[in-house]
C-alpha cells in the first residue's frame, strides 16, 4: 500500500538533514518541547486530533476504522468484534507499553 517499507515510522530527509515523520511527536510531545526549549525556539502547541488514531481492516472495509483516541466504549466494543476478548488484550497491552515506557524512560530518553 505504501511505496517504502516501515509503515508509520518514515522520514523526510532534504540536504544533509534528516525528519523523523512516525509517530513520537505525538507519543512524546516533551521530549521536543524540551529540545525547542534548550535551543531557544517556541513551544509546540498541540492539539488534540480526533480520531487520535484510526486503523482500517481491509478484510473488513464495510465495518469502518476502528478508532483510538475516542470512546471507550466504542472501543470495546469494535476490539471485542474484531476478536472476542480483543478490548481486554488491548488493555493488557497499554499496561505493559506504560511499563516499558516508565522503565527505559529514563535509560533511552534523560
Amino acid at each position: 500500500k505504501n511505496d517504502k517499507v516501515g509503515g508509520r515510522v518514515g522520514e523526510y530527509r532534504w540536504q544533509q538533514h534528516r525528519w523523523e515523520t512516525g509517530a513520537s511527536l505525538l507519543l512524546l510531545p516533551d521530549v521536543y518541547r524540551d529540545a525547542l526549549e534548550a535551543a531557544g525556539a517556541e513551544q509546540l502547541d498541540i492539539k488534540r486530533v480526533a480520531p487520535a488514531y484510526a486503523v482500517w481492516y481491509e478484510q473488513h472495509a464495510d465495518r469502518g476504522p476502528v478508532i483510538l483516541g475516542g470512546d471507550r466504549q466504542d472501543l470495546r466494543q469494535r476490539l471485542d468484534l474484531e476478536a472476542p476478548g480483543g478490548f481486554d488484550r488491548f488493555e493488557e497491552y497499554r499496561a505493559t507499553a506504560r511499563e516499558y515506557l516508565r522503565a527505559g524512560w529514563p535509560i533511552f530518553i534523560e
